[in-house]
């Protein structure tokens, strides 16, 4: 597992446990400076992440891939135009960017691909594969179902799904080990649950009470065996070998430090004695950002 660098700190205010708001641009160089000289080489961003591409492109980015989405799509029909619309789009990306091409792009609004005519963006999609504008296409998905609708219908190069200490639910089903035996390369987002998991329990916001409960039981169990809630919430990711890069997010360069550093600990770390699997959650209230 390799650590994959989210950007969407670096174009709007993000993140339920995040008071800080958006990086300054000061701060977005340090942090891409550190990951430079660290070996931290994939950012992921997307036209709907504010100025975050603007912001990148003001930056040497040299050193590292770059993945970014395809824009929301409003009408229900993919016509024509919506895939010039899309075209468009991923060319602005590239301006935005400074770049000439991209390691991924991907599918951000998973319900675009029941629309109907969205073959007709996946056949361009695929198109700027073979010109050489992008390496690898992909799709971001929240949940199993998006998952087994499109295996056997289309092949994507990418995926980018969700999973932490909570949301195990794409572990436990195997399907992590079938988009292996696919051949789709895994970016696996959400693992701090946009900072929840980084949060002592008793200081997570009201609406977040029926998480309380989870988060105390799991808290207790790190403490027992002498991890911090972020070697823990990296542990739990650091052993699935189906995960090719964990995409984690920052809002200045203190918060990366503290990540990488606590990413190369543990490591080293063998056998910590934490049964992952009883803090598994269900509960979509929980783990589903958009039913917050």
């Amino acid at each position: 597992m390799k650590i994959a660098l989210g950007t969407v700190q670096f174009g709007i205010n993000y993140g339920v446990t995040n008071p800080s708001g958006r990086s300054p641009i000061q701060e977005v160089r340090q942090i891409l400076e550190f990951a430079s000289k660290n070996g931290i080489s994939m950012l992921d961003t997307a036209p709907s992440y504010g100025e975050s591409e603007k912001v990148l492109g003001g930056n040497s980015l040299t050193n590292f891939n770059l993945v970014t989405k395809t824009p929301f799509i409003k009408r229900q029909i993919i016509g024509e135009s919506e895939v010039d619309y899309v075209v468009k789009v991923f060319y602005d990306s590239l301006k935005k960017l400074g770049v000439k091409s991209l390691y991924g792009l991907i599918i951000h609004q998973i319900s675009d691909i029941y629309k109907s005519g969205f073959e007709k963006l996946y056949v361009k999609l695929k198109q700027l594969k073979e010109n050489g504008l992008v390496k690898k296409i992909g799709i971001s998905v929240y949940e199993q179902s998006e998952i087994d609708y499109f295996l056997g219908r289309y092949k994507f190069d990418l995926i980018q799904l969700p999973l932490n200490v909570f949301d195990q639910r794409l572990l436990k089903t195997g399907t992590l080990s079938k988009l292996k035996e696919e051949d789709i390369e895994i970016h696996a987002r959400s693992i701090f649950l946009q900072g929840i998991l980084l949060a002592e329990p008793e200081v997570l916001h009201s609406q977040f009470r029926e998480a309380q409960c989870v988060h105390t039981r799991y808290y207790e169990d790190l403490r027992a065996n002498g991890l911090s809630l972020l070697e823990g919430a990296l542990y739990f990711i650091k052993d699935i070998t189906e995960i090719d890069y964990a995409v984690i997010g920052v809002n200045n360069f203190k918060q990366l430090n503290e990540i990488y550093n606590s990413y190369l600990n543990i490591m080293n770390y063998k056998n910590v004695g934490i049964d992952y699997t009883k803090h598994s959650v269900s509960n979509e209230k929980i783990i589903d950002p958009r039913k917050w």
